[in-house]
């Protein structure tokens, strides 16, 4: 006669009761879950599971319906406050090359992410798309 199957201890217990449940039914079934176990029960672990007792129990798990309260009880909001930095703002400065900031073309700028030929793609499909309108 093979061995009962029994689940082993060590499962987490923040499980719910229906999870505990599942669990319990899962063990029982000819594919196992890697939880259960078919081995002859260990001296060290107890030999009913820690939640034994609260199966016993109907499952009841409703959750509570969140009360409202009217927008005439809320509190009003509080007024704004600005964080205050406790120490000297420095000065903001762009880390770009000189010869674009001392350009006043945005070419200049555009140039240093796409190359030459997106540029001649951009225009060749800019001018088809007005033709047909």
């Amino acid at each position: 006669m093979p061995p009962k199957r029994r689940i082993l201890e060590a499962v987490d217990t923040n499980f719910s009761l229906r999870e505990r449940k599942k669990v319990r039914l899962a063990c029982g079934n000819k594919q196992s879950p890697p939880y259960c176990s078919a081995s002859p029960p260990s001296p060290l672990l107890p030999q009913e599971p820690l939640w034994a007792g609260f199966l016993s129990e109907p499952v009841n798990e409703k959750r509570k319906k969140k009360s409202r309260i009217p927008a005439a009880q809320l509190p009003s909001i509080p007024d704004f406050e600005p964080f205050k930095i406790p120490f000297p703002q420095h000065q903001a400065q762009a880390l770009l090359p000189a010869y674009v900031l001392n350009s006043p073309k945005p070419i200049s700028l555009f140039s240093l992410f796409w190359d030459n030929e997106v540029f001649e793609q951009l225009a060749l499909h800019t001018n088809l798309y007005a033709k047909k309108k």
